[in-house]
């Protein structure tokens, strides 16, 4: 975020710090906490034992992100209404949010993922997450959120993503340069071909 972005995003009182359900001020001790908190929830998913529609729409990337965020930030599964940056990137202005969000959904409805092979499923996926990546709808939380809602699509037709077989460097400069060119509302995907295809594997008995 930027300093504008701080000022019009909940804080913790005279800190940097995200606004936390646990009054956690130390940002090291908060992350520490929200990953170990977001991974238990996440396994709670993957087994089953939180029932979430797999709508594959923005009701089911919000449902996503308020589990697996919601005993730590009060804004969990809330769409943000204030202009987000990471470094040079730019995400999509508060007004634009949901337009990236249902193309991501039509994407999903349009594509015959279960007559696809590797490559070409990997690219259709990589697409996907290029207009949720331009989304980034939330606050923070939505690296995991996204990844979590790809993983059950690519599990529903037989695949996996192993988001460790790529580095965090690779992986988030080929996101970077994924986003839209300055003017336009596509994203361009290109970029996270390769990676997509080198995280997606078949699940075991495929």
């Amino acid at each position: 975020m930027t300093e504008a972005d701080w000022g019009l995003a909940k804080r913790q009182p005279r800190t940097h710090v995200l606004a936390n359900l646990r009054g956690i001020n130390d940002a090291d001790q908060l992350r520490d906490i929200e990953f170990a908190l977001a991974h238990i929830r996440q396994q709670q998913i993957e087994r089953g034992e939180i029932p979430i529609r797999r709508t594959y729409g923005t009701s089911h990337l919000v449902a996503l992100h308020r589990h697996l965020f919601g005993a730590l930030y009060g804004w969990a599964g809330k769409i943000r209404s204030y202009r987000l940056t990471k470094a040079m990137t730019v995400f999509a202005a508060p007004r634009d949010i949901e337009d990236y969000l249902d193309a991501a959904s039509r994407k999903i409805a349009d594509t015959d993922w279960d007559r696809l092979d590797h490559d070409r499923f990997a690219d259709e996926a990589a697409r996907v997450f290029a207009y949720l990546n331009t989304a980034h709808p939330f606050r923070e939380g939505n690296g995991r959120a996204t990844k979590l809602f790809m993983r059950q699509l690519a599990n529903d037709y037989g695949w996996d993503l192993r988001y460790d077989l790529v580095g965090a460097l690779e992986w988030n400069r080929a996101s970077e340069l994924a986003g839209p060119e300055p003017g336009s509302f596509e994203p361009v995907p290109e970029s996270l071909f390769s990676v997509f295809r080198t995280i997606l594997v078949p699940l075991p008995g495929r």
